[in-house]
C-alpha cells in the first residue's frame, strides 16, 4: 500500500509558523514539517525519522502553554489532520468512543450533542449498530474541560490537561480507557517518542455538572 504524506521543507515552511509554536510563545524551528492524516501515514513518518535518526516533535492543537509542541530542529509532526471519530461501542453499561489525536474538544462536544460522528462508512458493522443504539439513548458528555475548546485530544492526553472541572472529575489522563500508540523509536538525543494515534474515551450519561 502506498501511503501519501504531506511533508514541507525549507521555503515551504513559510506560512506554517503557527505549527511550529504553541501558546507558550516560545520560538521554534524545524528542518521539516509532516502532516499525516492517518495512522498508516503517521507510522510511515516515524519509521522514516527513525531510519534517518531524526528528532521528532509531535503536536496537534498547539494550545499548550508549556512549549511541548515547539520543535527545536528535526521533524515537526502535526497530527491535527487525524481528526476523525473512529468507532463507538458499549461495555459494562457504559459507552466508549474511539478518537484520533486531532479531534478537538469543541468537535467532540458537538458530535456528542448531535449524536453525529461524521463519516461512519469506515466503522465496523458492530460500531454502526452501536451508534444506532446510542442515538436512542440519553444525553452524553465528556467530563474533562481544560477551558480551551480548540485543544485536541492527543495534546490533552500528552499534557494531562485539567481545568475547573478537574476538582470533581480529575485531569485528562484518568479518563481515557486505552490508547493505541506507535512504536517507540530512539533518535540520537537519547530520548524515545511515541504517539497515541487512537484514544478510547468513556462518555458520561448525565451531562456536564
Amino acid at each position: 500500500m502506498v501511503v501519501s504524506v504531506r511533508i514541507l521543507r525549507g521555503a515551504q515552511l513559510v506560512g506554517h509558523e503557527r505549527l511550529l509554536a504553541d501558546e507558550s510563545r516560545l520560538a521554534g524551528h524545524a528542518d521539516a514539517l509532516a502532516m499525516p492524516a492517518s495512522e498508516a501515514a503517521l507510522s510511515a513518518v516515524l519509521a522514516a525519522c527513525a531510519a534517518e535518526r531524526l528528532d521528532v516533535t509531535l503536536s496537534s492543537g498547539h494550545t499548550g502553554i508549556a512549549g511541548g509542541a515547539v520543535p527545536q530542529g528535526g521533524v515537526a509532526v502535526h497530527c491535527g489532520r487525524m481528526d476523525a471519530c473512529l468507532g463507538l461501542f458499549e461495555r459494562d453499561g457504559g459507552w466508549f468512543l474511539r478518537c484520533g489525536p486531532g479531534v478537538t474538544l469543541a468537535a467532540l462536544r458537538g458530535a456528542l450533542s448531535r449524536k453525529d460522528f461524521g463519516d461512519t462508512t469506515v466503522w465496523s458493522e458492530a460500531d454502526r449498530a452501536a451508534l444506532a443504539r446510542f442515538r436512542s439513548s440519553g444525553v452524553f458528555s465528556f467530563a474533562v474541560d481544560p477551558t480551551e475548546t480548540s485543544a485536541c485530544l492527543g495534546g490533552m492526553v500528552a499534557c494531562n490537561a485539567s481545568g475547573a472541572r478537574s476538582f470533581r472529575h480529575g485531569a485528562m489522563r484518568r479518563h481515557p480507557s486505552a490508547a493505541e500508540a506507535m512504536p517507540s523509536f530512539r533518535p540520537p538525543a537519547r530520548k524515545c517518542y511515541c504517539c497515541a494515534c487512537e484514544t478510547l474515551l468513556p462518555l458520561r450519561g448525565d451531562g456536564y455538572r
